[in-house]
């Protein structure tokens, strides 16, 4: 009974800390142009609504102005509006915001996977290069790795590349990097 109960608590402890360590791990979405986002101001309904990320990357709040939102949390957003209510209009607002609609919030995976095509990026956490692989159905049987590059298109319009280095990422010797609207994930065929 006493071993019973031993590895009962232990393996309650395990999928205790599986759980908590495998939530801390997601990443919190942030704002981006395009990006829809539904701001509610408690007793406040004349502003409350639909606000869309303007390609610098603010939003137009009434009362307000323009206010800069790209690359904040739905939280950070929160706070600010709160915080820019509250230093001149009303006492103590409670603001909540949430991103609804997303335009082009896709990546794009092509060459050597085995579905390649458009995705949308998920709405409640980021993913990196390994992920977005997996999503288009992992590396074909004629995929290298190793040469995977990703195209991503920069504030001012110009393209970049940019090397996962999935051989290292693989090892656990590099971070992997994060897809983010847009970007174009290319994997080459190797070379036999």
């Amino acid at each position: 009974m006493k071993i019973f109960l031993f590895v009962s608590s232990f393996l309650l402890c395990f999928l205790a800390l599986s759980f908590v360590s495998g939530n801390a791990t997601e990443k919190i979405q942030t704002v981006q142009t395009g990006d829809e986002l539904k701001i509610t101001v408690y007793r406040e309904e004349d502003l409350s609504g639909a606000y869309q990320v303007r390609n610098n990357g603010t939003i137009e709040f009434p009362l307000l102005g323009s206010v800069s939102v790209e690359g904040l949390s739905t939280l950070g957003v929160s706070k600010k509006i709160s915080q820019l209510l509250e230093a001149d209009y009303l006492v103590n607002p409670s603001v909540s915001a949430s991103i609804g609609t997303s335009t082009n919030r896709t990546f794009t995976v092509m060459g050597n996977v085995t579905k390649p095509g458009s995705y949308a990026l998920p709405e409640d956490k980021t993913i990196n290069t390994l992920e977005a692989i997996a999503i288009a159905g992992g590396f074909d049987r004629y995929a290298n790795p190793n040469g995977t590059k990703i195209i991503r298109t920069m504030p001012d319009g110009e393209k970049k590349a940019l090397d996962p280095n999935l051989k290292l990422v693989l090892k656990g010797q590099a971070e992997d990097i994060d897809i983010e609207k847009s970007d174009i994930i290319i994997v080459p065929e190797s070379s036999f």
